[in-house]
């Protein structure tokens, strides 16, 4: 298939290939599309089981394309300091990048920070950002990841749930996010029901 899609004259703009076990091998055959195709508006490979490996070939395979609108990258396996290397360059290139999908990523503190400082520079069209469980832990990077979040121009949506942000840091800019119209998730329903347990405990 993937010769295929080399080989044909078509401009190819969407390309819908979630939840198909593509792993290691099909990123890497699928990256050789990208590469040769740099026509893609919107690019979805959320949950296919994508470590590092692959992820990294994606990543370089995409990272000039300026058309891309769309990225679906989540639950996989982006993280680390190549992966945000790579997206750093991506975010740059991508001048229409308008929706970023990095959830279930597992990316941790010290690669959000980083990520998020992409953002702040060059996230300037970005209009969703989701961001679910993606083990955050340090309380002080989540409130510089939301406040940088609330600053980005265009930005409409915010999804952080699932990364135990205490309800105070969500109080303290759920005003400010309001004010500027950008519909939030920052809490999972589970988070709420955990602390309420712990307060019966």
């Amino acid at each position: 298939m993937c010769e295929a899609l080399i080989a044909g004259e078509n401009k190819l703009e969407v390309l819908e290939i979630g939840r198909n076990r593509l792993e290691n091998k099909g990123a890497k055959a699928l990256a050789e599309v990208l590469t040769a195709k740099k026509t893609f508006v919107k690019l979805n490979v959320q949950q296919n089981g994508i470590k590092k490996e692959g992820i990294i070939e994606l990543l370089k395979s995409i990272r000039d394309n300026k058309n891309l609108e769309e990225l679906y990258l989540n639950d996989n396996w982006v993280k680390g300091e190549e992966a945000m290397v790579l997206l750093d360059d991506i975010i740059r290139a991508c001048k229409n990048l308008r929706v970023l999908n990095l959830s279930d990523n597992n990316i941790g503190d010290a690669s959000t920070k980083k990520l998020f400082e992409i953002l702040e520079k060059h996230g300037d069209v970005l209009e969703e950002l989701y961001y679910n469980y993606n083990e955050l832990e340090q309380e002080n990077v989540i409130k510089e990841c939301i406040e940088i979040a609330s600053k980005l121009p265009k930005l409409k949506v915010l999804e952080m749930e699932g990364n135990g942000i205490p309800k105070e840091i969500i109080e303290e800019y759920e005003d400010e996010l309001k004010e500027k119209g950008i519909t939030y998730k920052l809490r999972a329903e589970d988070e709420d029901e955990e602390d309420d347990e712990g307060e019966d405990d």
